[in-house]
């Protein structure tokens, strides 16, 4: 998902049922786009703190009526506040490339196109999980959308799947920073649909095991990053 690490998660996580969580304003969607932007209804910012929560999550595997091939769909949701720098933050959501330098998973990571608030990369993912190991390749598009003075939004979409093993997918990031306490903290959400063509047996048993604490370490990944250039400053 990359990356950011949100375009890693776009492929390691398969999880498909979805009910929205509404954001508790009126937020932009977009055709061709799967995002889910603004604070998550219900939510307590203070419970959050360093603590990555999972909204919801879901993978459902089913045989497609028109090609007759099994698939699996689903989604991952989850949110969490950080104390990092907002603007840190953002760049690192701003270069999805960059995240092979703290994402384990990814093993090549590069910007094809790049114009304005759209960034097009080339990425290859790899896993291996209990003598499961799987890799893909894809091209996404990513496309940062600035919804106020300090919330940002970034919706990615499949491009082209490579190598073959999606029909599609989708991520999205929101940033927008709080004040809590005194302080100036982070929200995140981060959210994931991706589509897999031909999984093996028990792959949705597996993404149901595996997707909650990688979701949660990918965001922490992504606030680690920014706190590391912060550092640097």
């Amino acid at each position: 998902m990359t990356r950011s690490s949100a375009f890693v998660l776009l492929l390691v996580l398969l999880p498909a049922s979805w009910a929205q969580a509404p954001g508790p304003v009126a937020l932009p969607r977009y055709a061709g786009f799967d995002e889910r932007y603004g604070v998550a209804a219900g939510t307590e910012p203070e419970a959050l703190i360093g603590k990555p929560s999972i909204i919801a999550m879901s993978a459902e595997k089913y045989r497609d009526s028109a090609t007759g091939e099994w698939r699996l769909v689903g989604f991952g949701e989850a949110q969490a506040v950080y104390d990092a720098d907002f603007d840190q933050v953002l760049k690192v959501l701003d270069d999805p490339a960059g995240a092979i330098s703290y994402s384990p998973r990814l093993l090549d990571s590069r910007i094809e196109e790049k114009e304005g608030a759209r960034v097009v990369v080339y990425q290859e993912v790899g896993i291996s999980f209990l003598g499961f190991k799987l890799g893909y390749r894809f091209l996404a598009e990513q496309v940062r959308d600035d919804l106020g003075p300090r919330e940002v939004g970034y919706r990615i979409r499949l491009l082209e799947s490579l190598d073959g093993k999606f029909f599609d997918a989708y991520t999205s990031w929101y940033a927008k920073e709080l004040e809590l306490g005194g302080r100036r903290l982070v929200y995140l959400r981060y959210y994931t649909r991706p589509g897999l063509r031909k999984p093996v047996l028990g792959m949705d048993l597996i993404i149901k095991s595996f997707t909650p604490g990688e979701m949660k370490s990918t965001m922490d990944r992504v606030a680690n990053e920014a706190r590391r250039r912060s550092a640097q400053k």
